[in-house]
């Protein structure tokens, strides 16, 4: 009777299985879209909720933690931003411009860490100085 119970356990878990699968399975990290060129900007550059915005506003504000962490979804969007393929421009330029800004990401997040104003602003400069180079190269405005 156990032995019975068990085998009906497995076929209908494996007959649940089959159907999950069959109506699209699971979402999985390989399965996710990574976001565009223009997804990745927006979310760090575009306006007052800007991860860019965030950062700057929190550190004049001397609020670290807040800071810190946009920096780091800023610096994530970089590392991401590095594997992406515009549609305008040289590979060569866009690697060469994208480790730049990647480099300065990755610094207003150790600036953020330390709590080191002085290196938090410089690195919130140079990346708000870094769009026009980027945008001529690679995007035509």
């Amino acid at each position: 009777m156990a032995n019975k119970l068990v085998r009906v356990t497995v076929a209908a878990a494996a007959a649940a299985g089959v159907f999950v699968l069959a109506a699209g399975g699971v979402t999985t990290a390989q399965d996710k879209k990574a976001p565009t060129i223009k997804e990745i900007m927006k979310a760090g550059h575009a306006g007052a909720e800007s991860y860019l915005a965030q950062a700057g506003t929190a550190v004049k504000g001397g609020n670290w933690d807040a800071a810190g962490t946009a920096a780091k979804k800023l610096d994530d969007n970089a590392a991401l931003l590095e594997k992406a393929t515009p549609r305008k421009g040289e590979a060569s330029s866009w690697e060469t411009l994208t480790q730049k800004y990647h480099k300065n990401t990755s610094a207003l997040v150790t600036a953020t860490q330390t709590k080191d104003a002085a290196g938090a602003k410089e690195a919130l400069g140079a990346l708000q100085g870094s769009c026009k180079e980027c945008h001529v190269a690679h995007k035509g405005k």
